[in-house]
C-alpha cells in the first residue's frame, strides 16, 4: 500500500480484481475477508469504509492480528493518535503481538511507552531486539526531559498525516528518526516523514504542514519536530 506513495484508484482493473478476491474470502473466512477489505479501502484513503470493515472483522474475531492490521493501516494513513491507542493494547508484554510491537511503537513515535513495556518484558524474561530499544531509549530520554509526551508526538504526527490525506499520499516508508543530544549545546528529536515527490511538491507539503500545525495549535519547539523528506 505505502510503497506506491499514492492512493489507489477505485476505477482501476487492479482494484476490481483485488476487491473480487476479498469478496470471495468473505464467503470462506468472513473475519479475514473484512480485514482484507479494510486494507483495500485504506489503500484508497477511504477512512470511513476502512473503519466499517475493521469493525465487522473485530465483531467476528477478536484475534490480535485484526488490531495489528488496523494499527498498521492507521499509521499508513497518518492517523497516529489512533495507531497509538491500539499500540497501548497490543504493545504490552502480555500481548501475542509483543515480538513486533517495539518496532511498531517506535514507528509511531511512542518511544516512552516502548521503554515502559520493555521494562515489564525484561522482568518476565522475554526476548527483545536491543537495536529497537536503543533507538527508542535516546529519543525517549530527550523528550521526557523536555516534558514532551508520546501523546504530544502523536498529535504532531497527526498534523503531517492530515496534510498527506489531503494530498492523496502515503508516506513511502516508516519515518526516519533523528535523536541528538550534545550536553549544553543541543538536545532534540526530529521525525522525517518520507514521501515520493519532487522538490517543489516537498516544499508545498512542508508549507502545508506549518499551516496545519498552526491550525491545530501545536507549539513548535526546538526539542521535537516533524518534517517531510523525499524518500
Amino acid at each position: 500500500m505505502r510503497q506506491s506513495g499514492r492512493y489507489q484508484r477505485r476505477d482501476s482493473i487492479e482494484w476490481e480484481r483485488i476487491k473480487r478476491e476479498c469478496e470471495q474470502l468473505l464467503r470462506s473466512a468472513p473475519a479475514d475477508g473484512w480485514s482484507a477489505l479494510a486494507m483495500l479501502h485504506a489503500a484508497a484513503g477511504d477512512v470511513a469504509q476502512m473503519e466499517r470493515c475493521f469493525q465487522n472483522a473485530s465483531l467476528l474475531d477478536a484475534h490480535p492480528a485484526v488490531l495489528a492490521n488496523r494499527m498498521a493501516a492507521y499509521e499508513h494513513l497518518g492517523l497516529f493518535s489512533e495507531a497509538r491507542a491500539i499500540f497501548l493494547k497490543i504493545g504490552t508484554p502480555s500481548s501475542r503481538d509483543f515480538a513486533f510491537a517495539p518496532q511498531a511503537g517506535i514507528e509511531i513515535g511512542s518511544f516512552q511507552s516502548v521503554l515502559e513495556f520493555a521494562a515489564e518484558a525484561k522482568k518476565l524474561g522475554l526476548p527483545m531486539n536491543q537495536d529497537d530499544l536503543n533507538a527508542a531509549s535516546e529519543a525517549a530520554a530527550i523528550l521526557a526531559r523536555a516534558g514532551v509526551s508520546d501523546d504530544d508526538v502523536a498529535r504532531h504526527l497527526d498534523a503531517a498525516g492530515s496534510v498527506l490525506r489531503r494530498a492523496g499520499m502515503f508516506s513511502a516508508k516508516a519515518a526516519d528518526i533523528y535523536a541528538t543530544y550534545i550536553p549544553d549545546i543541543f538536545s532534540g528529536v526530529a521525525m522525517a516523514v518520507n514521501v515520493h515527490c519532487c522538490e517543489d511538491e516537498l516544499a508545498a507539503l512542508n508549507a502545508a504542514l506549518a499551516h496545519e500545525e498552526t491550525a491545530r495549535h501545536i507549539n513548535k519547539n526546538s526539542v521535537f519536530d516533524v518534517v517531510f523528506a523525499i524518500a
